[in-house]
């Protein structure tokens, strides 16, 4: 709901409306209004009864349940009043309807785990490998490059289309084996933690038992005057003007938003956006580079004007020598959630990750006229660059396309440091 802090406005409405249909939740369905009878009839719904439930309570069983989901929380409420993670009011929190509380009831039942996700799915590779790192129970994991549900293939460097019928059918079958070992089999869960992923650019299947994968060093980049990113900082310090640009979006079909409706993703070149953007360029790489894992950004930022609820995007792309350029992964955040935490207190299932709490305590207006150091992670993929392509990183103070403009009047500038005294640079997980 809130990646980096950032309401992902453009979803929730559609999302929120679509639950209390499928809840019925204060009586709505798809005949209440105009509204509910448009999305209904773009996601196919017919609004017929569910399908029925086995055995002599079932129908009994079926009313109870639908009772219960009667009076769910409003989805669009909970994600407007729920700025921070803490958040909650009466039984409505993040708590309740995170995973993450249970982790150790989820070890302690050893029950063996599935899951399947994509790369350019939202954030769900994220979930993924928390999952993987945190939890000690038997797993096969797989993040491929699909959309939501495994419907499209999501691959920013590849034209876009949806699955073969023999394509699903292997995946199906995946997961056909899973269930017949430990359910209609009598297999038992061994601990065995395995990942499966692709690597874009590359076309390639790897498979791991651990993450980090083996091989992975941090290699750093540094910005420098003159939109460089090189591998040593600049020796005199400068910076560059950020200003927030409402019309440079990641565009209707880019991972938040099709992650309602497993639509084909697609990120067409992004050099037009790109010169609305903070951009810094690497030279052509010399040689292949893969990257793989969670990229963390770390800027130095001096907030100029509308900064003090504003928030900072920042997109790793890939340059081909022709010139266009490919959209691989972002990260972004709120920065009135800047507070980095100790690492002790960082959650199994976030150790990945920046210890941040994104709690109300720890949140502070961000100060103007003060250099202030930035660091957010990267949502993490599996990339190859090749020999020749170079290395961008776009900065961007909004992305209306998915998120809630901050400042709300979408006006605000920043400025950018550089050099050795003030550095900016991103860190990338190699596999050499």
């Amino acid at each position: 709901m809130r990646p980096g802090g950032i309401l992902i406005q453009p979803l929730i409405d559609p999302y929120g409306l679509l639950l209390q249909i499928l809840d019925k939740a204060d009586g709505t369905t798809c005949a209440t209004n105009a509204q509910t009878r448009q999305l209904c009839k773009a996601l196919q719904l017919t609004g017929a009864a569910p399908e029925p439930v086995d055995g002599p309570n079932g129908a009994a069983l079926r009313a109870a349940a639908r009772d219960q989901h009667f009076h769910n929380a409003n989805l669009v409420a909970l994600a407007q009043a729920g700025v921070y993670r803490d958040w909650s009011q009466g039984p409505q929190s993040w708590t309740v309807a995170s995973v993450g509380s249970k982790t150790a009831a989820i070890a302690a039942g050893g029950v063996p785990i599935l899951t399947f996700a994509g790369w350019l799915d939202a954030g769900t590779a994220n979930g993924v490998l928390s999952e993987f790192a945190g939890l000690p129970n038997t797993q096969e994991s797989w993040i491929g490059p699909w959309s939501h549900g495994q419907r499209c293939i999501a691959n920013p460097f590849q034209p876009s289309r949806c699955l073969t019928p023999a394509e699903h059918q292997q995946l199906a079958d995946r997961v056909y084996a899973f269930f017949d070992r430990y359910v209609k089999g009598d297999a038992r869960p061994g601990g065995t933690r395995v990942l499966h992923y692709y690597t874009l650019n590359a076309g390639t299947w790897h498979t791991t038992t651990r993450w980090p994968v083996a091989g992975t060093r941090m290699h750093r980049l540094y910005f420098r005057g003159g939109h460089v990113l090189a591998w040593q900082p600049g020796p005199a310090p400068g910076s560059d003007l950020l200003h927030l640009n409402p019309a440079a979006g990641t565009g209707h079909l880019d991972r938040w938003n099709t992650n309602l409706t497993g639509d084909p993703v697609v990120y067409p070149n992004r050099a037009a956006v790109d010169r609305k953007l903070l951009t810094y360029t690497s030279a052509p790489l010399p040689r292949a580079t893969t990257v793989t894992g969670l990229s963390r950004v770390n800027l130095t930022v001096t907030g100029i004007t509308g900064a003090r609820h504003g928030a900072l995007y920042a997109y790793l792309e890939d340059v081909q020598p022709g010139g266009r350029v490919t959209y691989v992964t972002e990260g972004e955040l709120a920065l009135v959630d800047r507070a980095v935490a100790p690492a002790r207190d960082n959650p199994a299932w976030r150790r990945l990750r920046i210890p941040r709490t994104y709690a109300r305590a720890d949140a502070a207006p961000f100060p103007l006229h003060q250099r202030q150091r930035i660091t957010f992670d990267l949502l993490p993929t599996s990339v190859r660059f090749h020999a020749g392509d170079r290395i961008r990183i776009a900065i961007a103070a909004a992305d209306p396309d998915s998120f809630q403009l901050m400042p709300a009047n979408g006006k605000a500038s920043y400025r950018i440091g550089h050099g050795a005294a003030s550095p900016s640079y991103v860190d990338l997980p190699v596999i050499r």
